[in-house]
């Protein structure tokens, strides 16, 4: 059985739900104390950056969502089951079309502007 994907913890666990984590499960410590979400590994082999990554994830996640339409062929679901082997390759490989939400000029300017002032934008 899957760490990520155990029935007896998760409800639906092959189903894409975000929103698992904001109700029911939302107390789970993902810092490795419960193994029952353990994505940045657990005890002296812990990830390093934990803290940096929950820092900035979200930041990371709101520029994309911002500046970019996410869709799927034929907007059909997204399969997220995973293959086998060490790396917890996906089943099928995923197809996600990226559109930029303003002209290619605007992200131009923003970019040249972003270099002249630095990161105070």
């Amino acid at each position: 059985m899957k760490l990520h994907r155990d029935p007896k913890i998760w409800s639906n666990p092959d189903t894409f739900d975000p929103e698992r984590f904001l109700t029911n499960q939302g107390g789970v410590d993902f810092r490795g104390h419960n193994y029952e979400f353990i994505q940045f590994g657990s005890g002296r082999r812990s990830c390093p950056g934990i803290t940096y990554a929950t820092q900035v994830t979200h930041l990371a996640i709101a520029h994309l969502l911002q500046g970019f339409d996410f869709s799927t062929p034929s907007d059909e679901p997204l399969d997220i089951k995973e293959g086998l082997g060490v790396t917890m390759r996906k089943a099928d490989p995923m197809e996600v079309f990226i559109t930029p939400r303003l002209p290619s000029v605007l992200y131009n300017f923003l970019l040249v502007m972003y270099v002249l002032c630095g990161s105070s934008l």
